[in-house]
């Protein structure tokens, strides 16, 4: 799943559990800094620096993009008329391998 399948379809309930679009952008930016780092440290990599960039780098900057339209969209209501559309139970209600199931549900039903 591409990390902007996973925040059109978890995004919301992100943010209904108290995140930040900040928090979830900072999350990201450590991420990619991460594997970055990691990746660095491989002499064999260092010749990749433009690919690592275009299939790291540019997708988790677009899912940066898509946290902020998500909580702006959020903040504005949309998220109330989501919830009213579909109940969702509470993440601590919900076993990992329930709310992996679902999210694995929404992702091929959302396939574009």
């Amino acid at each position: 799943m591409s990390i902007l399948n996973y925040f059109e379809i978890a995004g919301m309930s992100r943010f209904e559990a108290g995140f930040t679009a900040n928090e979830i952008i900072h999350l990201l930016s450590l991420l990619n800094d991460t594997i970055i780092d990691c990746l660095q440290k491989f002499e064999e990599l260092k010749a990749f620096d433009k690919e690592i960039y275009d299939w790291i780098s540019m997708p988790i900057e677009f899912g940066k993009d898509e946290v902020e339209q998500q909580y702006d969209s959020f903040l504005q209501g949309i998220g109330d008329r989501v919830r009213r559309e579909k109940p969702v139970a509470s993440e601590a209600t919900r076993s990992t391998r329930e709310q992996l199931e679902e999210t694995i549900w929404s992702c091929l039903k959302h396939r574009r």
